[in-house]
């Protein structure tokens, strides 16, 4: 028998045990309905069948009831009607006189062993029946009387309280006690009416078993029926019980998914953080690319233009020779070379020891053997003499003669002419020199500012690249300008209305921030509230901050003076400051600040470095100058490099 089988009551009235699955009442939430109704379609059938069983049991109780008055009923006919006298009449027996009767009765009764003996009897008889009383014995009784039971007199049975009876169901049958049955004694002396009396009260007696078998019964159904009452109020708590778990998980269950949307949204949030922090570093590394091929284009100019440099100068070098003689045979040795400035040194130095030389006196001899010593110690001119076949010394020697042979004047003349001539070669020579120089001026600052590109391009990647924290040093003299009082501007909400920024007052001192007023002169400072820089979890700033958000928002399209770079979020566990500063060095000491001391909670997000910071709000007023112009990036560097290269020609 498994445990899934419910009881009925047996012919006898016990109950076995009753019991439910507790598989099947433990099996959740999803087969708690099925459970419910299908425990509550087997307690109705298990009612309907006992409820049929008590039917069928008062129709018989009916049955015996009505069996019982009828024999009642005849029992009376017998002692009332008439006709017995014919019964009576067709009996052998003689007639007996009833005063002689009634007075043996009366011996009879007052005899006490003969009392006891017929009470015994008595007793006998009416054993089993416990409830029943057949012969009558007192007072007002006399002995050997039949006392006939009174059928409108019953007992009754408190009905099933599930079911509302429309009959009453006796249980026991009281006998009236009366003397007026004592004639009908005195005629019964016939043994035929006596044995027809035993047998009615046999059978009543049987009748009276059966009613009180039936009666046990019926008591068991009762009995099973408050036990399977009992099982159902449990099976009913135990679903009660369900529900209210079903319930609860219901409601859990609503819980998590709320939870889980908060989570899916959260997750979106992220992905688009995510998705936008993809494209800020694709950009990056796209504009790091370019900015690679750009500085490997510009190494490969710089090259190219330091290449075109050694060439000129290699070209200045060379022009700065004096070519060769023609007709010079090449050999193993090395060929001396003079430059142009040379030769213009020793034509100088053969001035001056002409001037300086005392040959007035001197004869021609004397004057070819000076000549030729002086061209000994200047090679250079007399090289440019043999290759432009200019007749220096003999010029020279032709000014010893005039000065000798001829007056002051033609060598006044002479030298004019030797003057002009000079100068022209001077000037065509400077000319030559600073076209060179102009060139190399040109090569120098091409190559300087190539250099400057170079180096600003290296100092962008070292502030991208390395974002170190600074030293304690550093960042205790960042810190120590945050404990000067310094205005700020705080976005507060009214109850009704739009809210707006007002004037607030900060310092931060020993890990915590003071905000309050002070006076004109800064001198009185008025604390209104603290925030524990332990408590802060992240700062914002820039286009990051909700405060640059609410201040657009709020600004709309109205122009003002005040721009992203001079707003930031403080987020605490609690709420939010929306704050913002004018001054850009204020500004920077409290951010380094809270981010440095806040940068061990907030990985990968925080800025502490003072360059860093500097760059940042750069590539700030880069973004919003391009905003403003509505041109991309690539357009404003090209139009920054496009100034930049005028300026330098001008």
């Amino acid at each position: 028998m498994t445990k899934d089988a419910i009881f009925v009551p047996t012919k006898g009235g016990n109950f076995p045990e009753m019991s439910l699955s507790k598989d099947k009442l433990q099996d959740g939430q999803k087969q708690l309905v099925g459970v419910h109704s299908s425990g509550e379609m087997k307690v109705r059938s298990i009612v309907a069948f006992i409820n049929e069983q008590i039917s069928k049991n008062h129709k018989i109780l009916d049955e015996l009831k009505e069996e019982g008055a009828r024999l009642l009923a005849w029992s009376y006919d017998l002692k009332k009607r008439k006709d017995c006298d014919v019964l009576l009449n067709t009996q052998s027996e003689p007639e007996r006189d009833p005063v002689r009767d009634a007075l043996l009765h009366a011996f009879d009764y007052q005899d006490p062993i003969k009392k006891k003996e017929k009470e015994k009897l008595i007793a006998e008889k009416s054993k089993g029946l416990e409830t029943e009383k057949l012969i009558g014995s007192g007072p007002n009784v006399a002995p050997g009387v039949l006392v006939y039971p009174d059928v409108d007199t019953t007992d009754i049975v408190t009905p099933v309280r599930h079911m509302v009876p429309k009959y009453k169901i006796p249980l026991d049958v009281e006998i009236n006690e009366s003397n007026g049955h004592a004639d009908f004694m005195v005629e019964a002396r016939d043994d035929n009416y006596r044995e027809v009396l035993c047998a009615l009260q046999q059978k009543y007696a049987i009748i009276l078993r059966k009613f009180d078998e039936v009666n046990e019964q019926r008591m068991s159904y009762m009995e099973g029926m408050d036990e399977i009452q009992a099982h159902l109020d449990n099976s009913r708590a135990v679903i009660q019980l369900q529900r209210h778990e079903l319930v609860a998980s219901k409601e859990k269950a609503i819980e998590l998914e709320h939870k889980q949307e908060h989570a899916v949204a959260e997750i979106k949030q992220l992905k688009n953080t995510l998705h936008d922090v993809s494209n800020r570093e694709r950009f990056y590394s796209e504009s790091l690319d370019k900015a690679n091929s750009q500085l490997h284009e510009l190494n490969s100019n710089l090259t190219h233009a330091t290449l075109q440099i050694s060439d000129l100068q290699q070209q200045i070098v060379e022009l700065g020779y004096m070519p060769k003689l023609p007709g010079t045979i090449e050999t193993e040795e090395p060929i001396v070379r003079y430059t142009f400035s040379e030769a213009v040194d020793d034509l100088h130095k053969f001035h001056a020891m002409l001037k300086a030389a005392p040959l007035e006196n001197t004869s021609v001899e004397g004057v070819d053997e000076w000549l030729k010593n002086t061209m000994s110690e200047l090679p250079a001119l007399s090289h440019l003499e043999a290759l432009y076949d200019v007749a220096v010394t003999k010029d020279a020697a032709m000014i010893i003669y005039n000065r000798l042979s001829r007056s002051e004047a033609r060598i006044q003349d002479y030298k004019d002419s030797f003057e002009k001539q000079r100068e022209l070669d001077e000037s065509r020579s400077r000319q030559i020199i600073e076209s060179y120089a102009a060139r190399i001026h040109q090569s120098n600052a091409e190559c300087f500012k190539l250099k400057s590109m170079l180096t600003s391009l290296h100092q962008n990647l070292a502030l991208t690249v390395n974002r170190d924290l600074p030293d304690k040093h550093t960042i205790g003299k960042i810190m120590a300008k945050c404990k000067n009082p310094a205005v700020f501007g705080m976005y507060v909400k009214p109850f009704w209305g739009k809210g707006r920024f007002k004037k607030c007052v900060l310092m931060m001192d020993k890990g915590i921030i003071y905000m309050g007023k002070a006076n004109s002169s800064g001198e009185y400072f008025k604390v209104k509230s603290t925030v524990p820089i332990s408590d802060l979890t992240r700062v914002n700033y820039g286009y990051h901050s909700h405060s640059w958000t609410l201040y657009a928002a709020a600004s709309g399209k109205n122009k003002t003076n005040l721009f992203p770079w001079q707003f930031f979020t403080i987020y605490t566990v609690k709420r939010e400051f929306h704050l913002l500063c004018a001054s850009e060095a204020v500004l920077e000491s409290w951010i380094l600040s809270l981010n440095y001391q806040t940068s061990d909670r907030c990985f990968g997000q925080s800025v502490t470095d003072t360059g860093a910071l500097r760059l940042l709000r750069a590539k700030m007023k880069l973004f919003h100058y391009t905003k403003k112009r509505g041109i991309s990036h690539r357009k404003m560097w090209l139009e920054a490099i496009k100034k930049t290269l005028e300026s330098q020609k001008t």
